[in-house]
C-alpha cells in the first residue's frame, strides 16, 4: 500500500487518537486504520510510516467483501486484513477518498521531548 497523494496531502490530514478511532465502530459511523509503510521504492524519498484513518461509512454497503468484515475491523488496525487481501488496482485507489487523518506516532497535543 503507498501513500496517497503527496506528502503535503498527508502533511494536512486531521491528527486523530486511538480513542476517537474506536468511537467509530458501528454502520453508522465506521473507520478503520490502515498503516502505511511509507514511500515504497528506492527511486523516491523516503517517508516515515503512517498510521491512517479512513473513514468507510458511505461504503460499507458497496464492499466487496460485505459489511460484515468492515465491522469486525471498525475502530481498529485493520492492515493485516487488509493486506492478506489482494486488492484490486481499483480499491487501491478507491481507498484513496476515504483517507481522512491520521494517528500521530506521539499522542496528539504533547510535546517533543
Amino acid at each position: 500500500m503507498s501513500a496517497p497523494g503527496g506528502s503535503s496531502e498527508l502533511e494536512a490530514l486531521t491528527r486523530y487518537t486511538w480513542e476517537e478511532v474506536r468511537t467509530h465502530s458501528t454502520v453508522a459511523s465506521l473507520w478503520i486504520v490502515l498503516r502505511d509503510p511509507g514511500a515504497p521504492s528506492a527511486t523516491l524519498p523516503r517517508t516515515p510510516p503512517r498510521t491512517l484513518v479512513y473513514d468507510v461509512t458511505d461504503f460499507h454497503d458497496s464492499h466487496p467483501g460485505g459489511t460484515d468484515i468492515l465491522l469486525t475491523h471498525a475502530g481498529k488496525d485493520a492492515t493485516l486484513a487488509f493486506e492478506d487481501v489482494e486488492h484490486s488496482r481499483y480499491a487501491l485507489i478507491k481507498l484513496k477518498e476515504f483517507l481522512i487523518g491520521e494517528i500521530p506516532e506521539r499522542p496528539v497535543g504533547k510535546a517533543k521531548s
